[in-house]
């Protein structure tokens, strides 16, 4: 007998864990006499990015070519041939198939809170046909916003059967049981205001209104009528929150639907970098600020009615105008995407007001690394602490790249932005001013910038973008790394033509142990130099 015990992680919480008990007594059988998998569950953040590379990579594999192959092999000949050749391939007997018995196989149920995402941008920027479809279909939704998935466990006694068999039964009884999950799926779709989790939310308001003050009356913790009081203070509060959130997620899922259908690059990237890439406002002024900008945005839109039949003609002739007319006739959209804009964000400021706590999602451990080479590594938890700080690092660099590429030409207007990938931490133990508890510090290098901050509490110090390095500097007693930047001057005067001013900033890494700061210089020191390892730049 061999027993199996596995668990996803080491040094934490295990999301998955296997115990098993094959008995080997038996000759060309795979006896278990019983196998237990247990799933924690978890919460599953999926963006259409991940859906694009998946494509790429089925595409780049010929999966696609090969499934349209295997299909017409398998459909019968039109016509048949007098002689030909062909390679006989043995198929193995199904009575010489490896057969499995399996006395007890317990699954646990699964639990999955998903939220999906899906940009305008990332829609426009779509290379074919299938990955067009599909982002246009999570487009389409509007986003799934916390989606509890929701599969019961199974327990099955006494299996005999091949593996292959064995496999298809499982499969089976898990599409019939996520049979409903199909129509609980499109209710949970932004574009239908999250009708599923606003039920709940005001299921759990009723709820607490009914039992919040019999708990105080039953526990002699304070006064009835001053419980019935908060209760209902806190149904007008969720009610007023489901609402907003609603009629947010709608205007929204409509906006960006109307956005794809405007036909113009430019005028989405900026819509995007205005509405959906700008923080969350906060309270209602914020929210009318942002919306009346929208809404400007969208009435000055119309002039395109105008201005894009003229550009075309002086660009292409004739056959440029009637793109130009159709993208000019489609300029009456941008009109309504403002209202929507204007009503969203306004909502979204009065949500903010009443909505308490921070999102529903939660995440067990940092997010795992994406290395320069683009492989999957074994999780590394310092790797990953280390990775977080991207999170609360500035996106300023996108921001800008996308405007100068914007101005010069609408063809690459989504491929310039460069991909940011981890390349190496170095942890560094230092004492920040006002405290004598040393704290655990790390310098982050990604293929764009280089951060230095803290692990505990997590917070940002400051991050250089790679081509803004200039020198680098560790003198005896080896107690700081000196790192010397250029930083843009404001534009006061030209300098030359097309010339602009820069300024040297000086920062400053600290660290208590030497043998940290020296590997994080030496690393630190190519950079600044632009010089690889092996002497290239």
């Amino acid at each position: 007998r061999t027993r199996v015990s596995s668990n996803c992680t080491r040094g934490s919480p295990a999301m998955v864990r296997l115990r098993a008990q094959l008995n080997q007594s038996m000759v060309g059988v795979d006896y278990f006499e019983y196998v237990q998998l247990y799933i924690t569950p978890f919460a599953v953040k999926l963006e259409e990015s991940i859906a694009r590379k998946l494509l790429d990579l089925l595409e780049e594999a010929d999966a696609f070519e090969l499934l349209r192959r295997l299909e017409a092999g398998s459909m019968p000949p039109t016509r048949s041939h007098d002689w030909e050749w062909r390679l006989v391939v043995p198929r193995p007997q199904e009575g010489r198939l490896r057969e499995l018995v399996i006395d007890t196989i317990s699954i646990s149920s699964i639990s999955i809170d998903l939220t999906i995402r899906s940009a305008v941008a990332n829609v426009v920027r779509s290379k074919t046909a299938a990955e067009f479809a599909l982002l246009l279909f999570l487009l389409l939704l509007g986003g799934i916003d916390s989606m509890p998935v929701f599969l019961s466990g199974v327990t099955m006694r006494r299996q005999l059967s091949p593996w292959d068999a064995f496999i298809k039964k499982l499969a089976m009884r898990y599409s019939l049981r996520a049979i409903p999950l199909v129509l609980f799926f499109l209710l949970s779709a932004n574009i239908l205001g999250g009708l599923v989790k606003a039920l709940k939310d005001m299921l759990i308001g009723f709820l607490q209104l009914i039992a919040y003050p019999a708990v105080v009356e039953y526990r002699q913790s304070g006064r009835g009528t001053e419980a019935v009081f908060a209760a209902w203070l806190e149904l007008l509060r969720r009610t007023i929150d489901v609402l907003c959130t609603s009629v947010q997620k709608i205007c929204a899922a409509l906006s960006s639907i109307l956005t794809v259908f405007t036909l113009d690059p430019e005028y989405i990237v900026s819509h995007s970098k205005l509405v959906y890439d700008s923080s969350r406002v906060g309270n209602p002024l914020e929210g009318l600020v942002v919306g009346l900008t929208a809404l400007a945005e969208g009435i000055f839109g119309l002039l395109g009615v105008v201005k894009k039949p003229l550009h075309a003609y002086l660009d292409g002739g004739r056959t440029g105008l009637w793109l130009g007319l159709l993208q000019g006739v489609l300029c009456v959209f941008k009109v309504f995407i403002g209202g929507f804009d204007f009503v969203s964000k306004v909502v979204e400021g009065v949500a903010a007001v009443t909505h308490r706590g921070a999102d529903a999602i939660g995440r067990t451990q940092p997010p795992a690394p994406v290395y320069a080479d683009q492989r999957v590594r074994p999780y590394n938890e310092s790797e990953a602490n280390a990775y977080a700080l991207l999170s609360i690092c500035s996106v300023q660099y996108v921001s800008e790249l996308l405007a100068e590429t914007s101005e010069s030409s609408s063809v690459c207007l989504f491929d310039a932005t460069r991909p940011e990938f981890y390349i190496r931490h170095h942890p560094i133990d230092f004492v920040p001013r006002n405290n004598s508890r040393p704290l655990n510090g790390v310098v982050l290098v990604t293929t764009r910038r280089v951060v230095f901050g803290c692990l505990d509490p997590l917070y940002k110090i400051f991050e250089v973008p790679l081509e803004r390095m200039a020198r680098v500097e560790l003198q005896a007693p080896f107690t700081e790394i000196i790192v010397w930047t250029w930083q843009d001057f404001p534009r006061v005067f030209k300098v030359g033509s097309g010339a602009l001013p820069n300024i040297v900033m000086e920062r400053r890494i600290p660290g208590i142990r030497r043998q940290q700061l020296k590997a994080a210089f030496e690393h630190l020191v190519e950079l600044a130099a632009q010089r690889q390892r092996d002497g290239s730049a």
